[in-house]
């Protein structure tokens, strides 16, 4: 029997709820039993779920689940706890703070004014009716009885021009070229910008890649998340398709290597080199090993339709997954009335 690649979970859970149809048995119960099937009762934070299953079950922090799944094992099948109630089939929503324009008066907003005067003193070379901003923000929500960020705040003394924003606002063509170069390093990327006529640090380039999730959606596998779906040795590119095929197996370059020469850089290949390449060579390819409907997704251009992102593809992977949280997020969003 061939070896199956098989992707860990990163965090120690009991064998009871090990698997994605046990944890997913194990929310049903919770639901029934704990929140009576109320939708709106149903906590969206894996604290509130934690606290009310261990409250339930009368356990001690340290000792075992017996009836419902811990959070540890919710998150290694799930990204967060509204994906795992979607899967249930509960249209839950995530409760968001309340409005800042709701609770912002002219006293509050004349306060707000003059504690930016002094934003830029030290908290003892302040006047003593001056507080900090988490201060203040602390201040509010004891006497308006709600939770008041510290970082609203500062949102709405930006908007008001009280404070420079320490970046300016992307513009779309800045972020179309950030998604055409996203498979790249942000040191890469940052030469590309610049070469369009636009400056960015390397961090913020980083910040934005990752909040848009450019990098999953790119074209391009680096050889190891290819070498996962092919269920291979990633080393089977360096040491013999790219020594038997060298003018087929093109790549790029991600620009991660840290010595002066590209020996250990992150080789990228486009979908379609791949595609091309395993249409050209059958051969090369176990199908008992690869990731079925993920190859057939490659070899059809599309055409078989992902169900469900790949168990072998972690988070963190270069590789592209059909199916990933924002389509998730489409398939259970409540239809309109």
């Amino acid at each position: 029997m061939p070896l199956r690649l098989v992707k860990r979970n990163k965090y120690k859970v009991p064998a009871t709820f090990s698997t994605r149809k046990r944890v997913i048995e194990g929310l049903r119960a919770a639901a029934i039993t704990i929140w009576k099937g109320d939708v709106k009762k149903l906590p969206t934070s894996t604290v509130a779920y934690a606290s009310a299953a261990r409250a339930t079950e009368g356990l001690k922090p340290g000792q075992a689940y017996r009836l419902y799944p811990p959070s540890q094992a919710i998150l290694n099948h799930f990204e967060t706890m509204n994906h795992a109630w979607w899967a249930l089939g509960y249209e839950v929503a995530t409760l968001t703070r309340k409005k800042l324009h709701r609770i912002m008066t002219p006293a509050i907003h004349k306060k707000l004014e003059y504690i930016y005067q002094f934003q830029g003193l030290k908290q003892s070379e302040r006047p003593a009716d001056a507080p900090t901003l988490r201060a203040y923000a602390e201040q509010l929500s004891k006497e308006l009885r709600t939770d008041v960020g510290h970082h609203n705040l500062s949102q709405y003394a930006r908007k008001q021009g009280w404070v420079e924003p320490k970046e300016p606002v992307w513009s779309r063509s800045e972020l179309r070229l950030l998604d055409k170069y996203a498979h790249l390093s942000p040191v890469v990327i940052q030469k590309h910008f610049k070469a369009a006529g636009f400056r960015r640090t390397e961090g913020s380039i980083f910040v934005m890649r990752k909040r848009r999730r450019s990098h999953k959606g790119a074209l391009y596998y680096s050889a190891n998340s290819a070498a996962k779906l092919l269920g291979i040795d990633s080393h089977k590119f360096d040491r013999e398709w790219l020594l038997k095929y060298p003018g087929e197996l093109t790549y790029e370059l991600k620009g991660t290597a840290r010595k002066a020469s590209n020996q250990y850089d992150t080789k990228l290949f486009h979908r379609d080199t791949l595609r091309d390449f395993f249409c050209n060579h059958p051969e090369e390819v176990d199908l008992s090993k690869v990731d079925k409907i993920w190859f057939l997704w490659l070899i059809t251009n599309g055409r078989v339709k992902m169900l469900a992102p790949s168990d072998r593809l972690s988070l963190r992977s270069e590789g592209y997954r059909p199916g990933t949280a924002r389509e998730h997020r489409q398939l259970r969003r409540p239809q309109a009335a």
